[in-house]
């Protein structure tokens, strides 16, 4: 019946003609997009003249002095950080896919064209004076606002991919100790393992550190209030969790860069707020893989590692527990930035907050009462 089961998902996901590939972690912090999405940022600032009825308008995308201007910032900036000129055509892929938010204009647009309009403004372009307004031509940005705008830019986009970067070595090692266990348990087919449990400090770790439990006899249930409930592990599963939950927390903690010019956001409570949101996010959606992976009985694992299911269930636990405090950060700490950016009404009333709120309230039901 089982194997019915099995074959008959298989059929009718054959059937349904999906053909769809896993779609892939986009990485923000790549040197084109920064490029673009700096120099877009120095130029969205500026007063053009140049009006729009449209509720989200760029004048880089819509205005031709303007994205002139854009394309000679990207250029200049290329050259000072010593990038070829392939780095600056990949920078019209990133133009086309951030203006087509706002215009279908520049999808057509090809290298040859790009090079034209940079050729163009860069006959008339004219040293940008603070406090200028209604430009009608190509202006030129001083070399130190466009590498604060870079940086700026650059610390928000590798904060954001960084918590990709952990959030796969949180993966990995519970791989790498699946590995290991894998290895031992290899071992139990073969000679080595009498010769090797012989040795005098192989009979300590295992007598002191990897059979004993912390407290109590393993996998004995427990609860705390009754709300706080899992089961005691081995003091070597102990060292399992201990060595995941200092990986997490200084992956949560470590590591953001500031912008000390605020020019992404008004202030550093509003660059904490956000940055701190986009982390814990991330994390907490990367713990969703070992969480589904760990939870089943009888799943491949156990063959292969030879880990018991009592001790997967222990490692699936601790790992929803902190994908709920992540996710629970991660709603205060965006809820926090909306408030700062007085966005709170809207935002509250958008379908992903609602059911934010509904998954996060679900999870906790979960981890504390399950």
């Amino acid at each position: 019946m089982h194997w019915a089961s099995v074959f008959g998902a298989i059929w009718l996901f054959h059937l349904s003609g999906a053909r769809a590939s896993p779609a892939r972690t986009k990485m923000y912090g790549k040197v084109p997009l920064v490029l673009t999405d700096a120099c877009m940022g120095v130029f969205g600032d500026v007063t053009w003249e140049y009006t729009s009825d449209a509720l989200y308008a760029s004048p880089v995308c819509t205005y031709e002095p303007a994205l002139q201007s854009m394309l000679y910032c990207i250029f200049e900036s290329v050259k000072e950080k010593g990038y070829s000129n392939k780095t600056f055509e990949k920078t019209f892929a990133a133009i086309k896919e951030d203006c087509s938010y706002y215009t279908d204009a520049l999808q057509n647009m090809t290298n040859t064209d790009f090079y034209s309009a940079l050729h163009n403004g860069t006959k008339h372009m004219m040293q940008y004076v603070e406090g200028n307004a209604n430009l009608t031509y190509p202006i030129e940005m001083d070399a130190q606002t466009r590498e604060n705008y870079y940086y700026s830019y650059h610390g928000f986009y590798a904060n954001y991919d960084i918590g990709h970067t952990y959030g796969g070595v949180i993966c990995a090692y519970f791989v790498g100790v699946m590995i290991l266990a894998g290895i031992f348990h290899y071992m139990n087919y073969t000679p080595f393992k009498t010769a090797l449990f012989k040795q005098r400090l192989v009979r300590y770790a295992r007598g002191y550190l990897t059979l004993p439990t912390i407290w109590g006899k393993h996998a004995s249930h427990f609860s705390s209030l009754k709300v706080l409930t899992g089961y005691l592990p081995t003091r070597f599963e102990g060292i399992i969790i201990l060595g995941y939950l200092v990986l997490h927390t200084v992956f949560l903690a470590y590591g953001y860069q500031y912008d000390p010019y605020n020019l992404i956001f008004s202030s550093r409570r509003e660059q904490v707020a956000r940055y701190v949101a986009d982390r814990s996010g991330v994390l907490a959606f990367a713990h969703f893989p070992l969480i589904a992976l760990f939870a089943g009985r009888n799943n491949f694992l156990e063959f292969i590692s030879g880990v018991k299911y009592t001790s997967f269930i222990m490692f699936h636990k601790w790992l929803g527990r902190m994908m709920f405090l992540d996710a629970t950060i991660h709603g205060a700490a965006y809820t926090s930035y909306a408030v700062f950016y007085r966005d709170w009404q809207a935002s509250k009333e958008e379908t992903y907050w609602q059911f934010g709120v509904a998954a996060l309230c679900l999870v906790g039901v979960m981890v504390f009462f399950l």
